[in-house]
């Protein structure tokens, strides 16, 4: 079996990512509401010029122009909300895929059984240094999606 402080660790890592999926869900929760909303304002745009273009004369010249713009903006705004809840939904699911790592790297060094060495033997793995080397390798893809 591994040693008890690479297991802590890889569980302190799993807690750790635990909890920024749980972060994340709330994240995505939020930002999909506000997508949500920013369509409806920006349906609601879309019926003001419609309504403009099938009755011009009903409506002075800024008006028109003010109904285009307005509905304008409320795309932009929306298209940009939309852009970061994609890249949370893209962040949460290589996260899910660092949990999964941690569990299957979990299992295996609680089931890694090594031989016994003689006393005078240095160990042929260091699990220190495996262990941060995948904790390295988490943090580079954490911040590789940060820079997306």
């Amino acid at each position: 079996m591994a040693p008890p402080s690479v297991l802590a660790e890889i569980a302190t890592e799993q807690q750790k990512v635990t909890a920024e999926i749980r972060e994340l869900d709330l994240l995505v929760e939020s930002t999909q509401t506000e997508v949500n909303r920013l369509k409806s304002r920006e349906d609601q745009m879309k019926a003001k010029v419609e309504e403009v273009r099938r009755n011009p004369g009903n409506f002075q010249r800024e008006e028109i122009f003010g109904a285009t713009d307005e509905h304008a903006a409320a795309m932009a705004r929306r298209m940009t909300m939309e852009g970061q809840l994609n890249s949370l939904q893209s962040k949460r699911k290589l996260i899910d895929r660092s949990a999964q790592i941690l569990a299957a790297a979990q299992r295996q060094l609680s089931e890694y059984t090594a031989p016994p060495l003689p006393p005078d033997t240095a160990p042929l793995i260091d699990e220190s240094r495996l262990l941060q080397a995948v904790v390295d390798t988490q943090e580079e893809e954490r911040k590789r999606i940060a820079r997306q």
